[in-house]
């Protein structure tokens, strides 16, 4: 789970990246509640909304590491 604060007067659109292949993002509230899918930018940033001085929480599948990834250490 990736949370997110903003302190902007206004609300905010950020692009979170990883990385890691991202294989599901979820966008939820710090308990994990109210669970939505989120879909990627298509250059796979993800789009997360922040309200006026609010939080926000996405929960990131990733991909299993191959085993050539293994090897290399990631």
């Amino acid at each position: 789970m990736v949370r997110v604060r903003s302190l902007a007067d206004t609300p905010v659109s950020c692009r979170l990246r990883t990385p890691f292949t991202v294989t599901q993002a979820v966008r939820t509230n710090y308990l994990g509640l109210a669970p939505r899918d989120i879909e990627p930018d298509p250059d796979h940033a993800i789009p997360i909304d922040i309200p006026t001085l609010g939080t926000a929480a996405v929960v990131l599948q990733l991909a299993a590491p191959t085993g050539a990834d293994r090897v290399r250490g990631k």
